[in-house]
């Protein structure tokens, strides 16, 4: 019987130091996967933060698009309201010169006439 107990008792020695490594792996994989955890959840943050900076950028460019389109279409209406105000301005000094003109026209039509009749009076005389 103590044939028995000394087999038994090997196998239970055999089975005690493969439980401890067993147990040993058990341990490691558990210390690996909180690492992993912990790594995995410090990568969540920074995809979140890196998230929330690429959000922000694009937020920015969009408020700065805005801004530019704003300055550019004010910049593109001045310049129409200028070149409205400069053709308006040279229509008024085109018809202020035509008027004179026809003025001028008329002036010297008027005096011609009296030339004509006073040269045609000394010629009748």
């Amino acid at each position: 019987m103590t044939d028995r107990l000394d087999r038994i008792e090997a196998i239970l020695d055999r089975l005690a130091a493969q439980q401890a490594v067993t147990q040993a792996q058990v341990d490691q994989n558990a210390r690996v996967m909180e690492s992993s955890t912990q790594l995995i959840a410090s990568n969540a943050r920074a995809i979140e933060a890196n998230s929330n900076e690429i959000a922000e950028g694009f937020a920015q460019m969009r408020r700065e698009l805005q801004a530019n389109l704003e300055d550019v279409t004010a910049m593109i209406l001045s310049s129409i309201q200028d070149t409205d105000r400069q053709m308006r301005e040279t229509d008024e000094r085109f018809n202020t010169l035509l008027a004179e003109a026809r003025a001028d026209r008329q002036r010297n039509e008027q005096e011609h006439q009296a030339f004509r009749e006073a040269i045609q009076k000394l010629l009748n005389d």
